[in-house]
């Protein structure tokens, strides 16, 4: 006899319904409705796509660049929960998985990861910024509440805020 049993819950997709605030007009409900349609977190090298892709996202504020090695996968999750903690739409993680063959690479070079010694490095790209450099580099240790804090000192604003979208689940 077959027995049939339920999907485990981390195989359920549960659609998300996001209402935005009625106060909003078209000109600020146009960035939230693309921001809504964005993931939190990109692994940039598992799809090619994503650095064309990158190129057009002129409405995320903020882009978080984490680049890691294999021993330090683990710290894309922290810094992943200490981004949901803002507001969605205006700031995006991409994580790249360095390895000895991609060190070659101009983009890599550019944000100073010249060595798998230089990982794992996290860097935040302010494109609220007017200069030539919008790079900010983060220097403490890889936690969440770490993160978060190094967020709201550059004055990011946190989910909850005015603005901000009601998540309903279904």
């Amino acid at each position: 006899m077959l027995a049939l049993y339920p999907a485990p819950d981390a195989e359920r997709a549960v659609p998300r319904v996001v209402s935005a605030p009625l106060s909003l007009g078209e000109a600020a409900l146009r960035p939230w409705l693309l921001g809504q349609r964005l993931p939190l977190s990109v692994d940039f090298g598992a799809d090619m796509a994503w650095s064309k892709r990158a190129a057009s996202l002129h409405h995320v504020e903020v882009h978080l660049l984490l680049f890691v090695t294999k021993p330090f996968l683990s710290l894309v999750e922290p810094v992943r929960r200490a981004a949901a903690g803002f507001e969605r739409g205006k700031l995006i993680l991409f994580y790249w998985l360095v390895t000895d063959d991609s060190l070659g690479s101009p983009m890599f070079s550019r944000y100073g990861v010249t060595s798998m010694l230089d990982c794992p490095k996290l860097l935040m790209l302010d494109q609220r910024l007017a200069v030539d450099n919008r790079q900010r580099p983060f220097r403490a240790e890889i936690t969440e509440e770490n993160v978060a804090a190094f967020l709201r000192d550059n004055r990011l604003a946190e989910a909850g805020s005015v603005g901000e979208a009601q998540k309903d689940e279904l």
